[in-house]
């Protein structure tokens, strides 16, 4: 995606706030552009929708009811029941035909049964990545062939499945009699999560669903049969853009002469920031972590954070910042670049023991050659320099732990810089 015009847009950047506000609220942006507005840390938009921006408050996003197919319905055993449901494949499709259990009394008195659960998995939702879970509701179409104070269908215990175990609080309406003409009741709403915590994984996984178990009562002179009809079973899920949990108001980088780039951040709140993560990469390099400050865990105040990089590549160097949670999870909350190079005079070597590389600086064209030796003087590696090298990464993940010396030779010049392997 190529960066708009900075003459006919505006860059916020830096202010959290109003980034996550947007992107959380302003539609239709398609969530891929969100993300990539969210990656870099600013948001170009015609100034003339800002105001617009701020006025909005939190919006809840839904899915449309789904269904699941006849291949994902089963009966599944409840404590205490007694009754398979028969016709399963018909709970899938609002068609007239019906999955079902019949009562026949076997007294006057009247006879009283249990289900077993009607399980239906597999819904089929794809809920974007980046946002979390708000409620969970569940549309049953059924009725009973009676309703009476004697004879009846009610539900039992309705729960949802996650992992293909059944789980949570029981939502069922235990004293309400199911009606004698169908009719669609729901459960749950867009803030209920029934008592069990879900992610959108969970959500989108093939084993998440519902389980329905029914109650019903058979009674009279007659022994009469009391049959109790599902049509159809439906899931709606209730959704948010996740927001970030550090609000980040500021990131920049600084040179501190030839002794490396300062790193500077500030957040204006935190929630469950176990840390910091600080990668860097060059034009040739992909990212390596290079180290890890601490977080304040939960803040509503001001923070403040540095972090030196005593030895950043010669050239452009790009630092992103990753915050985790205290659950393990990350989120890239920063990127920036800056330019280094040193004075001509000077040549340094280091070594960066989470990528097992070394990193090293020279002024360009006054050394024609890099060797390493180990203390008992062997050479375990040599390579040329071109005279408009200034840096070289040389990777060391198989050599044993202990002092190294780096030569650097030229027509007329020669140094020996050391590096350690803790």
């Amino acid at each position: 995606m190529s960066l708009p015009n900075r003459n006919y847009y505006l860059y916020l950047r830096k202010d959290q706030r109003l980034l996550t506000l947007i992107i959380n609220h302003l539609k239709p942006l398609s969530y891929s552009l969100a993300m990539y507005l969210r990656k870099f840390h600013f948001l170009a938009l015609p100034t003339l929708l800002l105001p617009i921006c701020n006025s909005l408050s939190a919006q809840v996003l839904q899915t449309e009811y789904l269904t699941t197919t006849s291949a994902d319905i089963s009966n599944s055993s409840f404590n205490g029941g007694t009754e398979y449901w028969s016709n399963l494949g018909n709970a899938a499709t609002d068609n007239n035909n019906y999955t079902t259990i019949a009562n026949a009394a076997l007294t006057i008195g009247g006879t009283t049964r249990n289900s077993h659960y009607l399980t239906l998995k597999n819904f089929g939702f794809a809920i974007p990545e980046g946002h979390e879970i708000l409620g969970v509701q569940v549309e049953i179409r059924r009725f009973s062939s009676e309703s009476s104070s004697t004879n009846w269908t009610k539900d039992l215990d309705i729960r949802l499945i996650n992992g293909s175990t059944i789980v949570g609080d029981n939502r069922a309406n235990i004293s309400v009699n199911w009606p004698i003409n169908e009719a669609a009741t729901e459960y749950g709403s867009n803030t209920d999560l029934w008592g069990t915590a879900l992610s959108r994984e969970e959500v989108n996984s093939s084993d998440f669903g519902v389980a329905i178990a029914a109650e019903s009562r058979a009674a009279g002179l007659l022994l009469p049969t009391v049959i109790s009809y599902i049509d159809q079973v439906r899931i709606k899920i209730y959704y948010q853009l996740q927001p970030l949990p550090v609000n980040l108001k500021d990131y920049k980088l600084s040179r501190t002469g030839n002794n490396g780039i300062q790193l500077y951040w500030q957040t204006v709140s935190e929630q469950h920031n176990k840390d910091f993560l600080i990668f860097r990469k060059t034009s040739n390099q992909d990212f390596i972590q290079i180290g890890t400050v601490a977080g304040q865990g939960n803040s509503s105040t001001e923070k403040y954070y540095r972090f030196h990089d005593p030895r950043p590549a010669i050239g452009t160097n790009y630092y992103k910042l990753i915050q985790q949670d205290l659950d393990g999870r990350k989120n890239e909350i920063g990127l920036e670049h800056i330019e280094f190079n040193l004075d001509e005079r000077q040549s340094w070597a280091s070594f960066e023991a989470q990528s097992g590389m070394a990193n090293l600086g020279f002024p360009a064209g006054k050394y024609t050659v890099l060797s390493i030796f180990d203390t008992n003087g062997k050479r375990w590696i040599q390579q040329s320099i071109t005279t408009h090298e200034r840096n070289k990464f040389v990777a060391m993940t198989n050599y044993p732990k202990g002092i190294y010396l780096i030569k650097l030779q030229g027509n007329t010049a020669l140094e020996t810089l050391k590096i350690v392997i803790p």
